[in-house]
């Protein structure tokens, strides 16, 4: 059977009173009730219900309060690790680790172009590393004006010498200054970068979520490669 506790705090005068049931199961015939009355046990569903309890003083056990009529609802984020809920509660960003450093940045957009060609969602983050050089990454996703948008794995390797395609084609790119700016690209022939949209509310002011990684090599010196992993973004779409 489940263990049950309920705490309760008050303030009286600035003096703060907690009181609890603190240990499960109850002793001492305190009266304790919990009714689930609806529960959809899944990542984003929800519990509501009814409880009662009588709870005591952590100062003192002969002094209680008696709590009636309790209701509650609570959305039920159950696979969100703490990073994961803490990222949500930001509108947009975007987070990535660059040949083991971390990239956070501090202002992520989201751009869409669209012409008789191609189309293109660009999502650029900025940010600074520890020694405060500015960095910029950038997500490039071109594809034919045919293709409806949608969520799923992008890859480089359907990109032509030309970005007039009829499929999609995922490019990285990133740069950092350090009073001479560095810049990377991924080259086509590792076929190793991925894109991921994972939700796409195509719309002005819409949201674009979804991860990446890859590999890209310095524009002006093809042996220097850098490696991006556990890229993640969530970005507002400016049409």
């Amino acid at each position: 059977m489940p263990s049950i506790n309920i705490e309760y705090n008050e303030n009286i005068n600035g003096d703060a009173i907690e009181y609890g049931t603190y240990e499960t199961p109850l002793t001492n015939n305190v009266s304790v009730e919990i009714q689930v009355t609806e529960i959809d046990y899944t990542n984003g569903g929800s519990i509501r219900g009814t409880f009662s309890a009588t709870v005591f003083s952590s100062e003192s056990s002969i002094i209680s309060k008696r709590i009636e009529n309790g209701k509650f609802f609570m959305p039920l984020e159950l696979f969100l690790d703490p990073e994961e809920i803490a990222l949500e509660a930001q509108e947009v960003f975007m987070n990535a680790v660059v040949n083991g450093e971390s990239f956070n940045d501090y202002i992520t957009v989201a751009g869409v172009v669209e012409t008789d060609f191609y189309n293109l969602v660009q999502i650029s983050g900025l940010g600074v590393n520890n020694q405060l050089h500015e960095k910029s990454i950038q997500i490039s996703l071109y594809f034919s004006p045919s293709i409806d948008l949608q969520t799923g794995s992008y890859s480089s390797d359907n990109c032509p010498d030309q970005f007039l395609v009829n499929d999609a084609c995922a490019h990285l790119y990133y740069a950092i200054n350090t009073g001479i700016t560095t810049e990377y690209a991924n080259d086509r022939s590792f076929a190793q970068n991925l894109l991921t949209f994972t939700n796409i509310d195509y719309v002005e002011d819409g949201f674009i979520r979804g991860t990446f990684e890859g590999q890209m090599v310095e524009s002006d010196d093809d042996q220097n490669i850098i490696q991006i992993k556990n890229g993640v973004f969530r970005a507002r779409l400016e049409f």
